[in-house]
């Protein structure tokens, strides 16, 4: 039967059914036939059973695959077949696997193959399955198809020697390879072997699995290595606690050594979470604080410690946070400018006493912050105004100066907060919009951050002193160091 004379008859008989618009588009399309056909042959009390136009359909998926010589995307089209919640046609399963048989040579495709052969729901044929077993066992030159093997031996076989023998061969295999990663194919294919020796479920033998997982220590892939150390935490922490301890400690080292950009984040959650290790998670944080925050910018990860949305600003431990003093520079365009456009007259001026509500409006903006960093800002605060360094005083701010959008305020914070959490800090401060200066010591360099009412304005910036510039504003460096030099008395 043709897909046109196919689609003329689900018309007819699924007329009215919610997904006769959507059967119909596809099937016109060329796509989804294996799909339909699965649905109308199994019973289901909101989809009408139609086995003989569910036939028609695989059978022509199964020759669009055949004319494309994707025989092995048969082989699922043959367990649907034979499975008696399906078609349930355990002859043209059979003759299909026979059929396609000779044209695969993958282990993997041959293992499915004898998978259906051998389940006693399916053909239920181990004599014949048995023969495909052993050839693949012949033919394994990689650990994914040992593995594959292994699995079907143990849970559909269900022969414990052979499962051995087999598993067993695969290590040796693995251990004498020239190129042990290649053999392996992925680093989780030898930790799967390894598991399997080590699981009461497979050999029991946790002595033995030692000699497998080793071997990943040897990767130089942070992602390999820490998740074997996982795996060897969850199998000998208890058992064998001086091994685990000693892999762990091999492979983070190791993990560190070989450490790239996206994977910052990856190693201090480990050390974190896994090791649950405080000490070391903090003094890993401090040597790659910046390269975990690049990371969780491009790639995520780190969320707690960089996600500042759900960071709670109230439950802050001042107390932990040891005595300093640092300049934050804060532009109040929205504050000073933003105030006395709406005050001014059609000309854009501003009279005196709309001057004294814009510095009203700057007094508080300074109590604010004040009250989010705890008072932890000293009394003296500095101002620039048409590029002239003041000691702020609010009367500064006249109907000739407050009506200017390169007013910035420089204060002293007299702790040493984390940045992630000055960023909470700053992100916290919800009615007002601002952009923060801060001076990156190690860089020699001006970082700017932009907030708008508790949301991020811009991405953190570093800028070399010749181009100190965002969003086309441009904040004088030589400003920032004279007001710095002159808050902290350098």
């Amino acid at each position: 039967m043709s897909i046109e004379a196919i689609i003329e008859k689900i018309k007819e008989i699924y007329a009215g059914h919610s997904d006769l618009e959507e059967m119909v588009t596809d099937l016109s399309e060329g796509g989804y036939k294996a799909y339909w056909g699965k649905k109308m042959a199994m019973v289901d009390e909101d989809f009408p059973q139609n086995i003989e136009l569910a036939r028609e359909l695989y059978k022509l998926e199964i020759a669009e695959k055949e004319s494309e010589d994707e025989y092995a995307d048969i082989i699922p089209l043959a367990r649907e077949i034979c499975n008696e919640d399906i078609l349930n046609d355990k002859e043209w399963a059979k003759e299909l696997l026979v059929q396609t048989l000779p044209k695969i040579d993958d282990a993997s495709d041959i293992l499915a193959i004898a998978d259906i052969i051998v389940d006693e729901d399916m053909l239920n044929d181990k004599e014949w399955a048995t023969e495909l077993y052993k050839k693949v066992e012949e033919q394994c030159t990689e650990l994914p198809p040992y593995n594959t093997l292994i699995r079907s031996l143990n849970e559909i076989v269900k022969d414990k020697e052979w499962t051995k023998r087999v598993t067993l061969k695969a290590k040796d295999a693995l251990i004498a390879s020239e190129d042990r990663f290649a053999f392996a194919n992925f680093n989780n294919d030898m930790e799967e072997l390894a598991k399997f020796i080590a699981d009461e479920d497979g050999l029991d033998d946790k002595e033995c699995a030692k000699e497998v997982f080793d071997l990943i220590k040897e990767y130089e892939a942070v992602t390999a290595l820490l998740d074997g150390s996982r795996a060897v935490k969850e199998i000998y922490e208890e058992s064998d606690a001086e091994y685990s301890n000693n892999f762990i400690a091999e492979s983070l080292d190791r993990a560190i050594e070989f450490v790239d950009e996206g994977y910052y984040c990856d190693i201090y959650n480990f050390i974190k979470d896994d090791m649950e290790d405080e000490d070391r998670a903090d003094e890993y944080k401090d040597e790659y604080y910046d390269e975990m925050e690049s990371d969780h910018q491009e790639y995520e990860g780190c969320e707690e410690l960089f996600d500042n949305d759900s960071m709670d600003v109230d439950e802050i431990e001042w107390d932990d946070f040891e005595d300093d003093r640092k300049v934050i520079g804060f532009t109040t365009n929205n504050i000073t400018f933003g105030t006395a456009e709406d005050l001014a007259d059609d000309d854009n001026n501003i009279s005196e006493e709309s001057a004294e509500i814009v510095g009203e409006k700057v007094d508080e903006f300074i109590d604010a912050v004040r009250e989010k960093f705890e008072n932890n800002i000293e009394d003296k605060i500095l101002i620039t105004i048409n590029n002239e360094l003041k000691e702020y005083d609010a009367s500064l701010l006249t109907s000739e100066t407050a009506y200017s959008e390169d007013i910035i305020l420089y204060m002293v914070v007299t702790k040493d907060i984390p940045a992630d959490i000055v960023n909470a800090l700053l992100l916290d401060l919800d009615e007002y919009g601002f952009y923060a200066l801060m001076n990156n010591e190690d860089a020699d360099a001006m970082v700017i951050q932009g907030y708008d009412f508790g949301e991020y304005d811009t991405g953190y910036f570093s800028h070399d002193a010749d181009d100190v510039y965002i969003n086309n504003f441009k904040y004088n460096w030589e400003l920032f160091i004279q007001a710095k030099e002159s808050l902290l008395g350098e």
